[in-house]
């Protein structure tokens, strides 16, 4: 029962962390209707729960990059929504 206890040893998620992962973690969404072709400011995007798109690690990188397509207010984005400024 001891060793049962103790675990594999290895540090990953339970079954009810990952059931939870999208709820818990944070994504950048548009903060309103975005146009193609569009610039991604501090202006016009957010970070906020569910998770799901790019990490606000990514925030900076995403700041500056123009929109491939229109997005609606509250979507989140995903690369492959958007493309490096030329």
């Amino acid at each position: 029962a001891l060793e049962r206890a103790l675990g594999h040893g290895r540090k990953e998620p339970c079954q009810r962390e990952r059931l939870r992962f999208k709820e818990i973690t944070k994504c950048i969404h548009a903060k309103r209707n975005l146009k193609k072709g569009e610039k991604i400011s501090q202006d016009n995007i957010k970070i906020v729960r569910p998770g799901g798109g790019i990490s606000p690690i990514h925030y900076n990188k995403v700041l500056g990059m123009r929109l491939l397509q229109d997005i609606q207010e509250d979507e989140e984005l995903q690369w492959s929504m958007l493309a490096d400024e030329d």
